[in-house]
C-alpha cells in the first residue's frame, strides 16, 4: 500500500487500478486529497461488499475518476458484473453490483429455480461465455455448481450457481444481500464456516462451536463461540496454534469467545443473531495483561487498541494474535507515524508484533529529553529500589531482575522519556542524573534509597546518588553493575565511531550478520565490529532487534553515551559503593581495581563482587538469579562499614 500510493501522484495519470475495498480504504488514508486528483482514471473494485462510505475520499477528491464496482466468481472468469457508481448520487449503504457485462446473463431464481420479480431475493445464477468448465478432477462439486442452463436457447448451455443472494432494483441493477450457505468472503477470501468449525471441534477442550462474522472497526472479523470440554480449561494461544496449523491464516478466527451454550432459535438451529458481538464479549486472553511502564508504552497502547477496537489490552499482547492483520498494522504504523513525525517501516510490527517491543524499537529514533520512573515489580510500600538505564535507555533489560526483586522490594525502572521525533547529543551524565533525581523525587519524597545501574546507568546512578546526597537525600546504597570506574583508562579509550556513513555501515554489517547467525550459519563474513555483533545478539531476546535502520538509531544512542561517559568527570563521593562484576565481564580486572579506579572517587567503603556471566547475559537467565541474589545479600547486610574493602 505505502508503494501503491507513492505512485499515484498527481499527472501520472494511470488508466486503472483494481483492488478490494479494504485496500482502497487503507489506500484512501495513506494519501493526501490533493494526491488523488488525477492520479488514475478508473478505480475497479471487487472481491468484497463495498459501500458508498468507502468510495468517499475518491468521489470527492477524484471527481474525474470512474469508480465501478466489480461483481464475479472466479467460476466465471472474475469479472461478470459491474456498477459504474458516477450514474447515483447515492451517500450511504452498499453499492450495487450493476448490470452484466457482453455476452453474460444473469438470472435471480428461487428454490424452485424459477425467476424472481423485480424486488424479491433469490439466489443469483451466471450464464454465458464466460462460465467455467467445471472444477478439476471433483466431478461432484462440478455437478453441483455448474448446471444445464433452462434459459438459454444454446444447445448445451450451463450456467454458475454462485449461491449469493441478491434482489433486482428498479434500474434493473442487482444488489448484493450475502450468501445462502456458510460460505464467506473476509478480505477477498473465500472462507467456510463449517470447515473452520469442524477444525476446533477436533481439539479436545471443546465440546461444541460456532463461527460467525462480525463487522468491526477493522472490518469483517471472523470470532468462535465455543462451549467447553467438560473438566477441560480453554486457552486462547492453544486454540489458535492449533487452527494456524490446520487452517490458511485467513480462516483463523480472530476471536475465541467463551460461552456457556449456544442459542438455538425455534427451529432448533443455532441463532447466530443471539451471539454477543466480539466488543461486548469476554474473549480468551491470549497473554498476561501488562499495563504500560512509559509515556511511549502508553501512546503507542492508545493508537493499537483504538485500531483494534479492543480495550484493555496489555503491552505483552501479540497485535496479531488480537484479530490484526496486515490491513490494521498498516494502519497502525500511518498512525504513529502522524503521532510522533516520524518515518516508520511498515514491515516494524511485524517484526515487533507487541506494544512492548514496538516502543523498544521506536525509542532510539525519537530524541529523548528528561527521565520517567515506572513501577516494575513488587508493592508500593516496601523500600524502593531504582533501577537506573542501562545502555540504549530501555528497561526491557532489567525486566528479570526486577521480577527477581520485587518480592520485597519497590522496584522502579527509570528510562529516557520519548518526546520528539529530532536526535540531539545524549545529555551529559550530570544532566542526566538531574532528570533521574526529579523522577525519584516524583515517586518518593524521602529515602532511604537504593540506586542500581547497569553498564553506562552505573555512571547515572553514581551521579545520581551525588545529587540526592548534596540536596540531604541519602541513598542506602549505591550498586553499580558491570560499570568502569568514571576517569578510567576503560573509559577513556572507549573507540568512538565518529562518521554517520561508518554507522550505517556497521549498522548493515550486523544486521547481516544477525541473519547469518540466525539461520545457523556457519560461515559467517567477519564482524565490522564484534562488540557490536555480541551487543545485538545477546539482547535480541529482549530488544528484538534484527534490521538496519533500528541498529543504527541504537548504535547513535551508544555512540553518544560513550562521548559522555569519557566527558563525565564526578566530586568525590562520601558514601559506600557496591561494584558487581561479570566474571566473562568486557573489562579486564585491572579496569575495576580498588586503588585505580573506584575507590578514587568514592570515600566510603568499596565493595566488589563477582557474578558469572559476561558483560550482556549477567542480566538474563541462568545468571541474573546469582546476580539478584548479590543485590539482596547487600541490602540485608545493611549499610557497608567505612573502610572494609574486600572481594568476593
Amino acid at each position: 500500500m505505502e508503494a501503491l500510493a507513492a505512485a499515484l501522484q498527481p499527472g501520472v495519470d494511470y488508466s486503472l487500478l483494481k483492488l478490494t475495498p479494504s485496500h482502497l480504504e487503507v489506500l484512501s488514508k495513506q494519501m493526501l486529497p490533493e494526491q488523488a486528483r488525477d492520479a488514475v482514471r478508473a478505480l475497479i473494485v471487487g472481491g468484497e461488499p463495498l459501500s458508498w462510505e468507502c468510495l468517499e475520499f475518491w468521489r470527492k477528491n477524484a471527481p474525474r475518476a470512474r469508480l465501478v464496482n466489480e461483481y464475479g466468481p472466479t467460476e466465471t472468469v472474475v469479472g461478470c458484473c459491474a456498477y459504474d457508481t458516477t450514474v447515483s448520487q447515492e451517500e450511504a449503504g452498499a453499492v450495487p453490483i450493476g448490470f452484466p457485462i457482453a455476452g453474460t446473463e444473469l438470472y435471480v431464481l428461487d428454490a424452485q429455480m424459477q425467476l424472481v420479480p423485480v424486488g424479491v431475493p433469490g439466489e443469483l445464477f451466471v450464464g454465458g461465455a464466460g462460465v467455467a468448465r467445471g472444477y478439476l478432477n471433483r466431478p461432484r462439486a462440478t455437478g453441483e455448481r455448474f448446471l444445464p442452463n433452462p434459459f438459454s436457447a444454446q444447445l448445451g448451455a450451463r450456467m454458475y450457481r454462485t449461491g449469493d443472494l441478491v434482489k433486482r432494483l428498479p434500474s434493473g441493477a442487482l444488489l448484493y444481500l450475502g450468501r445462502r450457505d456458510d460460505q464467506v468472503k473476509v478480505r477477498g477470501y473465500r472462507i467456510e464456516l463449517r470447515e473452520v468449525e469442524a477444525v476446533i471441534r477436533q481439539h479436545p477442550s471443546v465440546a461444541e462451536t460456532v463461527v460467525a462474522v462480525y463487522e468491526g472497526v477493522r472490518g469483517q472479523e471472523l470470532t468462535a463461540y465455543i462451549v467447553s470440554a467438560p473438566r477441560h480449561d480453554l486457552d486462547a494461544n492453544q486454540l489458535r496454534n492449533f487452527c494456524e496449523e490446520l487452517l490458511p491464516n485467513y480462516s483463523v478466527p480472530c476471536h475465541f469467545v467463551p460461552v456457556s451454550s449456544l442459542p438455538i432459535n425455534a427451529s432448533g438451529k443455532v441463532d447466530r443473531s443471539a451471539l454477543p458481538p466480539p466488543e461486548t464479549a469476554i474473549c480468551l486472553q491470549t497473554s498476561e495483561l501488562v499495563a504500560p511502564r512509559t509515556e511511549l508504552e502508553r501512546r503507542i497502547l492508545e493508537v493499537v487498541e483504538d485500531v483494534l477496537g479492543l480495550r484493555p489490552i496489555g503491552i505483552t499482547a501479540n497485535f496479531f494474535q488480537l484479530g490484526g492483520n496486515s490491513l490494521s498494522a498498516i494502519q497502525v504504523i500511518l498512525r504513529l507515524r502522524q503521532l510522533f513525525a516520524v518515518e516508520i517501516a511498515t514491515s516494524l510490527l511485524f517484526m515487533r508484533p507487541t506494544v512492548e517491543t514496538l516502543a523498544t524499537a521506536l525509542a532510539p529514533r525519537l530524541r529523548q529529553k528528561g527521565c520517567q520512573a515506572a513501577f516494575l515489580a513488587g508493592t508500593m510500600d516496601s523500600p524502593a529500589l531504582f533501577l537506573l538505564f542501562p545502555s540504549c535507555g530501555s528497561m526491557l533489560g532489567y525486566r528479570e531482575l526486577a521480577n527477581l526483586m520485587g518480592g520485597q522490594y519497590s522496584v522502579y525502572g527509570i528510562e529516557l522519556e520519548a518526546k520528539l521525533p529530532e536526535r540531539n547529543a545524549c545529555a551529559s551524565v550530570h544532566e542526566l542524573a538531574r532528570h533521574c533525581v526529579s523522577s525519584i523525587l516524583a515517586v518518593r519524597s524521602k529515602g532511604p534509597y537504593v540506586l542500581c545501574g547497569h553498564s553506562f546507568g552505573g555512571l547515572v546512578a553514581f551521579e545520581t546518588a551525588q545529587q540526592l546526597v548534596a540536596m540531604r537525600q541519602e541513598p542506602v546504597l549505591i550498586v553499580v553493575i558491570d560499570t568502569a570506574p568514571p576517569a578510567s583508562a576503560a573509559v577513556k579509550n572507549l573507540p568512538l565511531i565518529s562518521s554517520p556513513m561508518e554507522i550505517e555501515e556497521t549498522a548493515r554489517d550486523i544486521a547481516l550478520m544477525l541473519q547469518h547467525r540466525s539461520a545457523g550459519n556457519a560461515d559467517m563474513p567477519p564482524a565490522a565490529d564484534a562488540g557490536y555483533l555480541e551487543f545485538f545478539w545477546a539482547r535480541g531476546a529482549w530488544l528484538g532487534v534484527t534490521d538496519p535502520e533500528t541498529i543504527k538509531w541504537i548504535l547513535v544512542e551508544i555512540e553518544a553515551e560513550k562521548e559522555s561517559a569519557r566527558q563525565y568527570e564526578p566530586k568525590k563521593y562520601q558514601g559506600a559503593l557496591v561494584v558487581i562484576r561479570a566474571a566473562d565481564g568486557i573489562f579486564s580486572p585491572s579496569d575495576l581495581d580498588l586503588e585505580l579506579g573506584w575507590k578514587d572517587v568514592c570515600e566510603g567503603a568499596v565493595k566488589v563482587l563477582v557474578v558469572p556471566g559476561d558483560h550482556f547475559s549477567m542480566l538474563s537467565s541462568p545468571y541474573v538469579k546469582d546476580l539478584a541474589i548479590k543485590v539482596k545479600d547487600c541490602l540485608k547486610s545493611g549499610a557497608i562499614v567505612a573502610g572494609q574493602e574486600r572481594r568476593t
